[in-house]
């Protein structure tokens, strides 16, 4: 069934343009926008073929969207077809009455996922739950008399109804608290204290994304003395940040019913850090230093450092996230993530200390996935989707946009935090594409693919830290990622 979705607004600044999530896009709507002008979005005639959709309940063929005056090019929006449905009059006076009391916000959320991409002047539809903005500055006038020819032509009145409900919502609301309860409430806890690691969220948070998604969202850190990720299973939290992927296959082994649905960080960001002696140029040169390695690290990455590059176990003390031992011994090195502990080192030794990025070297685990339940994927995929595109959007307006919002947020919620770190932060993660780089490039922040964590997979259960019995397809899903969601706001 092929479907589009019009929306047109007055007097918004940002226009989301929206679809409904509840069917199947499997063929191509087409629309056309000319981004050179966008003074105006108005919605102009644009026949939908027939045949090339199939109606789930009965009915067959798509919709022709009414002619109205033909405006010019560069103020022309088109969007086709909508689908058809056995009594659909019966379902145009239900879906109306459904959308009309909620906000803008809740009805982003519903259809979060139109997937864009140019082709010869043409912008394709080739997913359903994306937003697009356009800067409009139409008048009301234009809104109605596009909606009017809309309605009086071909098309049905569940198509009327539809956008007639779409725009009352758009619109300015007289009622604030009608608007605040429509929110779903969703609780995200992380692994560490608030963190310029963790900014995309908090940016999302700062900048209303989430509430423009439907979403009321409440961020609960972590710390030493805290495991949120416990939480999860049981259903105190919704969603969880979760470090690498090896969290996803131990929860698979455990019979825990939790699954990663995104990972923000394209590359892990653990380090190890030596002193800048000039004869430490590679990985490999570090085996024979004393290291100091948290138990974690030891059941993890090092076991690969183990298998891949020589390193010992003999030649490893415990890390307790104190530099102080590793300063006071110029032939050792200490873990840390790329984005904080060599900040630190330096601002102790006004030297720059040798960083090596195990990423760089093979390690290929994905970093800070967003884990959630699997009954929560089942019951309310609407829900995760619009979590996971609005926390996209705010990495992406995190790296490359203003942060000062978020990186307030932040200190609020941890003292320790300083501009000059977070700013430290942001470098690192743009400076060794953390964040984006590799598949995200094409697929988008959140990026995840099986060709990837099969080979990790693979890896892990080489060097014996994973069970090679497991399901590892099972620890994570595709399904709410690789829509190149927010991607337009990459800057360099």
């Amino acid at each position: 069934m092929v479907i589009a979705r019009l929306i047109a607004a007055a007097r918004l600044e940002h226009i989301p343009l929206m679809c409904d999530h509840m069917w199947r896009v499997e063929s191509y709507g087409v629309i056309k926008l000319n981004l050179a002008n966008m003074e105006e979005a108005r919605l102009a005639s644009s026949p939908a073929k027939r045949g090339r959709g199939t109606a789930r309940k009965g009915g067959g063929g798509g919709m022709r969207i009414a002619s109205q005056a033909r405006h010019t090019p560069s103020t022309t929006l088109r969007v086709v077809p909508l689908p058809r449905f056995a009594g659909e009059d019966a379902s145009a006076a239900r879906f109306g009455a459904f959308l009309r009391p909620r906000n803008c916000a809740n009805l982003i959320g519903m259809c979060s996922n139109l997937r864009l991409g140019e082709s010869n002047g043409l912008t394709r539809m080739r997913n359903f739950r994306e937003i697009i903005t356009v800067a409009a500055k139409s008048a009301k006038g234009v809104v109605r008399r596009s909606v009017t020819a809309f309605a009086t032509g071909t098309a049905t009145r569940f198509a009327a109804g539809f956008i007639l409900a779409v725009i009352s919502c758009c619109l300015p609301a007289g009622n604030a608290t009608a608007q605040a309860q429509a929110l779903d409430k969703v609780v995200f806890a992380t692994n560490w204290v608030a963190e310029g690691e963790h900014g995309g969220f908090y940016q999302a948070l700062a900048s209303d994304t989430y509430r423009r998604y439907g979403l009321d969202v409440t961020i609960v850190p972590g710390g030493p003395q805290v495991n949120n990720r416990i939480l999860l299973p049981v259903g105190k939290i919704d969603f969880y940040l979760s470090a690498n992927t090896l969290q996803a296959f131990d929860a698979i082994e455990q019979n825990i019913p939790t699954l990663a649905v995104a990972a923000m960080f394209q590359k892990e960001p653990q380090v190890l850090i030596a002193h800048p002696n000039p004869n430490l140029r590679d990985l490999r040169d570090l085996k024979d230093l004393v290291l100091y390695v948290s138990k974690e690290g030891m059941a993890s990455y090092f076991q690969w450092l183990k298998s891949d590059f020589g390193f010992l176990d003999s030649r490893v003390r415990p890390y307790t996230f104190n530099p102080q031992p590793f300063l006071a011994d110029p032939n050792s090195a200490m873990q840390g993530y790329v984005t904080s502990e060599p900040f630190a080192i330096e601002k102790l030794t006004r030297v720059p200390p040798k960083v090596f990025l195990i990423a760089d070297y093979g390690f290929s685990s994905y970093s800070t996935l967003i884990e959630t339940r699997r009954d929560l994927v089942e019951r309310k995929p609407d829900l995760v989707q619009r979590f996971v595109d609005a926390s996209i959007i705010g990495w992406y307006e995190y790296i490359y946009g203003n942060n000062r919002a978020a990186n307030d947020m932040i200190k609020q919620q941890n003292p320790e935090m300083t501009d000059e770190l977070l700013t430290y932060t942001v470098a690192k993660l743009k400076e060794h594409g953390i964040v984006d780089s590799g598949d995200s490039l094409e697929l988008g922040i959140g990026a995840m693919t099986d060709a990837r964590m099969a080979s990790f997979f693979d890896k892990m259960v080489r060097i014996g830290v994973t069970k090679p019995s497991i399901d590892y397809r099972k620890s994570y899903s595709l399904r709410f990622v690789n829509r190149r969601v927010g991607i337009e706001l990459r800057r360099n």
